[in-house]
């Protein structure tokens, strides 16, 4: 089971994730908090979980947040796990990785040189 932790400061969104991760059999979703200081909160008295949803955009917290997971973490997520149960590809995964670093299609395809509208397949495919 992958366990998940929702952060962001809105309300909405955690909602809107939570509900499309539950779908998932091997998902289940931990936590669901509204800032980084509470994410920290349960790291310190909770199992961390494999893998943190969060948007980078709550400030300069938010990006703490990520770094104070990793004092929290004993491992990684196994990058093979998945992409074999996901069943995407290497470049899928690298667009992936991208989105979650808040890069746009065009500047996806840029700095990996793709077409912008092979980035957007990639996005509509990994949606």
């Amino acid at each position: 089971m992958i366990q998940v932790m929702l952060v962001d400061d809105h309300h909405l969104v955690r909602n809107g994730f939570r509900l499309i991760l539950e779908t998932q059999d091997d998902i289940v979703v931990v936590a669901d908090v509204e800032s980084a200081e509470k994410a920290i909160d349960f790291l310190k008295i909770n199992r961390p979980p494999d893998m943190i949803l969060t948007d980078i955009n709550m400030g300069e917290i938010g990006v703490s947040c990520l770094n104070d997971y990793k004092n929290y973490a004993d491992r990684a997520p196994d990058r093979n796990r998945i992409l074999v149960k996901y069943d995407i590809s290497e470049r899928e995964f690298h667009v992936l990785e991208l989105i979650a670093e808040g890069y746009t299609n065009g500047e996806i395809a840029d700095r990996i040189f793709l077409s912008k509208r092979t980035v957007e397949g990639h996005r509509q495919k990994l949606i």
